[in-house]
């Protein structure tokens, strides 16, 4: 019979050990859940390179403990110098999967902890909240079979990425399994945060430093894209169902289509659960 976990203090999960563990430091630490998330997700950013990192974009949506739900949207804009004619001249009919061209828009992530941060009464220095991942990326970590699996899936698409073999392939070949993944670059960059304060990342000597590497790598991006970044609190969207309350973020994520199903799957009332009739609805609701 399942196992029901009632947790009186806290819980944290995540896809890597690691990374949860960062989380739940932080909270015996006497952090909130806000913190412990950015935690997660900065160790996430070291131990779970392949699915997540700070150079991308963050979606939020937090509960307060007085039944408040908002959202923090952490996605940045595209370049001012971006255009279908920068395309165009560069041969190119539509935006590429890889490379600098691809690189168009403003790493959100860091912006959207620093708003959630700011929003959730955080009280922790952010060396503490940073301390974990900051370590896990200056002393290496080992790498799992399925990160070695990953990496040599991905090694033809990826080598000629800027900056990549140098990282994920020391020896001229794809990190094996246990074999020790060390990023002392992003270590360096984490602990400039702490150091600096999240906003350094977009209007900081770290933003300078991030623009120069870009601008190396073929990058359209400027100081100016930076500069003008902006997280954002909002209100969430909301769907009744049933008898609770479902929440997910505005557009221009995908929030907005899955309570759009969700509220389709309310509608349904099947003769006999999981039927033929009643899977085969609900996969024509989701189209």
């Amino acid at each position: 019979m399942p196992e029901a976990i009632a947790p009186r203090q806290g819980m944290v999960t995540s896809p890597h050990y690691l990374a949860s563990e960062a989380g739940l430091g932080v909270l015996k630490d006497g952090g909130n859940a806000v913190e412990a998330c950015v935690a997660v997700a900065a160790a996430l950013a070291v131990v779970y390179p392949h699915m997540t990192s700070i150079g991308g974009d963050g979606f939020w949506l937090v509960h307060e403990p007085d039944g408040t739900v908002y959202s923090v949207n952490a996605c940045g804009a595209a370049g001012r110098n971006v255009s279908i004619d920068l395309y165009e001249a560069e041969g190119y009919a539509n935006i590429p999967w890889r490379g600098p061209l691809a690189a168009i828009t403003v790493a959100g992530t860091v912006s959207g902890w620093e708003k959630a941060l700011a929003t959730s009464g955080s009280t922790l220095p952010l060396a503490r909240i940073l301390r974990d991942a900051i370590q896990y990326a200056e002393d290496g970590i080992p790498i799992t079979k399925g990160g070695a699996a990953i990496a040599a899936a991905k090694d033809a698409e990826l080598s000629p990425v800027f900056g990549y073999s140098e990282i994920f392939r020391p020896n001229d070949t794809p990190l094996k399994e246990g074999d020790k993944l060390k990023q002392v670059a992003l270590a360096e960059t984490l602990r400039k945060l702490a150091e600096n304060g999240l906003s350094d990342f977009y209007t900081g000597a770290l933003a300078d430093e991030l623009i120069a590497d870009l601008k190396d790598a073929g990058s359209s991006l400027t100081k100016e894209d930076f500069l003008s970044h902006r997280a954002e609190k909002l209100a969430p969207l909301k769907a009744r169902v049933r008898e609770a309350d479902l929440y997910n973020t505005a557009p221009p994520t995908q929030g907005f289509t899955s309570l759009l199903i969700l509220s389709l799957f309310d509608r349904l009332e099947p003769k006999i659960a999981e039927s033929f009739e009643h899977v085969h609805t609900l996969i024509e609701a989701t189209k």
